[in-house]
């Protein structure tokens, strides 16, 4: 009588390979030029910063905010609410426009596009990017409307400009706020203590809410802060 082999089962080994970070692809088409202006910003003494400037400086925020700075994260707290006050603003304005683009009763008019927009392959560190991009996406599509009813006379010249401006300025409003914040390596435990360091960045920005210092107020996207000591995981 033979017997079967035994079969020896092995242990499942560990894989020491570690899956690498994740990688996204994002891109933004813009169809004006109004909308254009507002991606690059533009440099000199009357320099407007646009959404690429915006998503590094708000990157310097971001970083800072990771390490307890709670200046930092009071800039990313405002500049969260500004972006949502923006695009509500842009997109009440675009909803009007749209009515009266589709009041004409049986007259059909579709919005103007280019035949050669400008794509934009986006590559941001932060939330904040993106929600940057999001609002000069709204806005592009404002500009379009305004200008595609200015063009079939719904819209005269004066009304299309203070359209077109008041919508820009929205968006500039954003873009602008990171450059409030300074850098001052500073802590939550030194505001607490009230360093001279901490004495120096409220000269420069503020005085901070209490809210924000002791976290019962942050930003929704706000990163996770590194220090073990901070309350946060």
């Amino acid at each position: 009588m033979s017997t079967l082999p035994t079969i020896q089962s092995k242990k499942p080994t560990r894989s020491s390979q570690q899956p690498g970070a994740l990688r996204n692809q994002a891109s933004l088409e813009i169809q004006t030029r109004q909308a254009q202006f507002l991606l690059d910003g533009r440099t000199g003494a009357r320099g407007i910063i646009g959404l690429l400037q915006f998503s590094r400086f708000v990157g310097d925020l971001w970083h800072a905010a990771q390490q307890d700075d709670p200046y930092a994260d009071w800039a990313l707290l405002r500049i969260e609410e500004a972006i949502e006050k923006g695009r509500a603003f842009i997109n009440e304005k675009n909803l009007a426009m749209g009515k009266s683009l589709n009041a004409l009763g049986s007259m059909k008019i579709e919005l103007a596009r280019t035949q050669a927009p400008a794509v934009i392959e986006l590559s941001f560190g932060t939330p904040y990017g993106f929600m940057g991009a999001y609002l000069l996406s709204d806005y592009d599509e404002l500009a379009r409307s305004v200008l595609t009813a200015q063009h079939c006379a719904l819209v005269d010249r004066d009304q299309a400009g203070e359209l077109i401006r008041a919508g820009g300025n929205a968006v500039r409003r954003v873009y602008q706020l990171p450059t409030v914040w300074r850098r001052t390596d500073i802590n939550r435990d030194e505001v607490r203590k009230g360093t001279d360091a901490a004495s120096n960045a409220a000269q420069l920005m503020g005085a901070l809410p209490p809210e924000v210092l002791e976290m019962k107020k942050r930003a929704k996207f706000a990163p996770r802060i590194n220090r073990s000591d901070s309350g946060e995981s």
